[in-house]
């Protein structure tokens, strides 16, 4: 009898782990699992209280962040934290060559020594969202720069109606979308418009509406160009330098896999590689920089879709 029931009980383990697993399994591996899985997070994650009110000022959204950091000309970061959960949050700053136009990069306030050193690198023209998840601080910093443009990709327009209280116009009709033809390097003096190109995810879940941002580093030209790509959620990790899609993410992100890894296969190879990006920067991770290391961790990446 004792042998039975030692059996009986390894049986429900063996069934409880194989249910763990085809669940694991469907939920990341499979499209229509990743959408069931996707609904009930976001369901959850929806109705979350608020960490900040709409309505809060400017200085009292301030979280402990760090300084301002220099990557390179032209390309700044401001390193902070997602109130509540304590979750690492990066602002990157970009000054377009040749001018003193700034982009900033999903929003996170600041005190007012850092805004004051961002205030000396020029003018903020842009206030980029990149999509409707990274919305804290955006109306906040609207009021603070009144004439700066308020951007979003347009998928994210109908949920970012709700969350910020200000105009927002549609990335696509602010800059363009990169093209193969298309070199990124004009010289002289230029505006924002003209060194900022649209990089759109492919694959990815309706509710992941994010647009990335490929732009134009000074001292660039067409044999020696210089470039950064300003990523959102979608190439986050654990810690460090690594990419990765982690299951979260994959159920969060990914809906058509192989739509998704074809366009992360063709940026690594005509974007990273051929348009020189020396630096990448994460909303959620730290910034990688080396074209070669960045080529490396996204083909990483790529093998965990």
């Amino acid at each position: 009898m004792p042998n039975s029931t030692a059996v009986q009980i390894l049986k429900g383990v063996g069934i409880a782990a194989l249910t763990c697993l085809s669940s694991y399994f469907i939920l990341t591996r499979t499209r229509h699992g990743r959408r069931v899985g996707r609904a009930g997070i976001l369901f959850i994650l929806y109705r979350l209280p608020e960490q900040i009110k709409h309505d809060t000022p400017f200085p009292q959204r301030v979280q402990p962040h760090g300084p301002l950091e220099k990557l390179t000309d032209g390309l700044w970061i401001v390193k902070g934290t997602v109130p509540g959960p304590n979750i690492p949050r990066i602002m990157p700053v970009y000054r377009a060559p040749n001018s003193t136009s700034l982009l900033l990069y999903s929003v996170l306030c600041a005190d007012e020594s850092t805004m004051a050193e961002i205030d000396a690198l020029g003018t903020v023209t842009h206030i980029y969202i990149p999509c409707s998840w990274h919305t804290l601080d955006a109306a906040a910093y609207k009021t603070r720069y009144p004439n700066a443009k308020l951007v979003a990709p347009r998928a994210s327009l109908p949920r970012i109606k709700d969350k910020v209280k200000a105009e927002v116009q549609a990335a696509e009709d602010v800059f363009p979308a990169w093209t193969h033809s298309d070199h990124v390097t004009p010289g002289g003096d230029g505006t924002m418009e003209q060194f900022v190109r649209l990089v759109a995810p492919q694959g990815q879940s309706l509710e992941f509406d994010e647009v990335e941002l490929l732009v134009t580093l000074p001292n660039s030209t067409r044999t020696s160009p210089r470039h950064a790509l300003l990523f959102n959620d979608m190439l986050q990790s654990g810690s460090g330098e690594a990419l990765e899609f982690q299951t979260m993410g994959r159920i969060l992100m990914v809906d058509r896999a192989k739509l998704l890894r074809d366009w992360l296969s063709t940026l690594i190879e005509d974007v990273v590689r051929n348009m020189n990006v020396e630096i990448l920067t994460r909303s959620h991770g730290q910034p990688i920089i080396g074209n070669t290391k960045i080529e490396r961790q996204m083909r990483i990446a790529l093998g965990t879709i």
